[in-house]
C-alpha cells in the first residue's frame, strides 16, 4: 500500500479573447463562414496550498486580461487614427483649391516673361501694359526716364479688380466680370478694358488646366461680343451735327 502526500497545488485558468481575428486590411477572418478567434491562453500556477495556487493563477489571468485590453485599446486608437487620416485626405482631395484669380494672374505674368515664351515682344508689352493697368501699377518709364506716377484712373481700376482678384476663378460669374469690364471702360476707356479682358481670358485658360480649381468654362471668353467688341456699353454721348 502506497501513500501519496500532496506537496503542490495547481491552479488552472483559461483566458479567452472575444475579439475576432482580423486581416491586414481590417476585415474579420472567417472560417467556414464563422469568425475566427485567437486560441485561448492557458494559465497554470503551482503553490504549496490550494489558496495560494488559486491566488497566483487569478493574479496572472487578470494580468493577461489587462494586457489584452491594452492591446485592443491600442489597436482601436490606431484604427481610428487611420480612419481619421483617410477622412482628412478625402476631404482635402475634395476641398476646393484656394488659389485666387490674383495668384493665377501672377503665375501667368511670370510665364509671359519666361524665355521659353515665343510671343513677340510687342505682344508681351501689350499684355504687360494690361496687367499693370489692372493692378494699378504705374506705367513703364519712357525711354529710361523717371517712373510715371499712378493716375487716379489706374487706382480706381485696381480697386475695382481687388474683389475679383481675391475670389477663386470658379466663383467668378459672368455678371461680375461684365461689371468689372464696364467699370474699367468708364474710368480708363474701352481700349484698356479690351486689354484687360484679353489678359483675364488667358488667366482663365490657365485655371482650366488645373482640375483642382474646378473651372469648367472660360467665363471671360464666353461673354457676348469679341475681343475687339466686348460686352461693354458705350457710354460716350454722341451729338448730332
Amino acid at each position: 500500500m502506497r501513500e501519496y502526500v500532496v506537496t503542490q497545488w495547481r491552479g488552472l485558468a483559461r483566458v479567452v479573447d472575444t475579439e475576432p481575428v482580423r486581416s491586414a486590411d481590417g476585415e474579420i477572418v472567417l472560417v467556414n463562414g464563422k469568425p475566427k478567434y485567437p486560441p485561448p491562453i492557458m494559465i497554470r500556477r503551482w503553490a504549496p496550498t490550494k489558496a495560494r495556487a488559486e491566488e497566483a493563477t487569478k493574479r496572472v489571468a487578470w494580468g493577461k486580461l489587462d494586457d489584452l485590453k491594452r492591446v485592443r485599446r491600442t489597436q482601436r486608437e490606431a484604427d481610428e487614427a487611420v480612419r481619421a487620416a483617410d477622412q482628412a485626405a478625402r476631404e482635402a482631395a475634395n476641398a476646393p483649391d484656394p488659389t485666387t484669380v490674383g495668384e493665377l494672374l501672377g503665375r501667368w505674368r511670370t510665364g509671359l516673361h519666361d524665355p521659353s515664351n515665343k510671343l513677340h515682344e510687342s505682344t508681351k508689352d501689350d499684355y504687360e501694359a494690361g496687367i499693370r493697368s489692372l493692378l494699378g501699377e504705374p506705367p513703364r518709364p519712357i525711354r529710361g526716364g523717371r517712373e510715371r506716377p499712378r493716375s487716379p484712373e489706374r487706382l480706381a481700376m485696381a480697386q475695382a479688380f481687388e474683389p475679383v482678384a481675391a475670389m477663386r476663378p470658379a466663383d467668378v460669374d459672368a455678371r461680375t466680370l461684365m461689371d468689372l469690364l464696364r467699370s474699367i471702360a468708364d474710368t480708363n476707356g474701352k481700349g484698356t478694358a479690351i486689354k484687360v479682358r484679353s489678359v483675364l481670358a488667358h488667366v482663365w485658360d490657365l485655371a482650366m488646366e488645373d482640375r483642382k480649381l474646378g473651372v469648367q468654362l472660360n467665363v471671360v471668353r464666353a461673354l457676348r461680343g469679341t475681343e475687339s467688341n466686348p460686352v461693354i456699353r458705350d457710354r460716350t454721348r454722341r451729338h448730332r451735327a
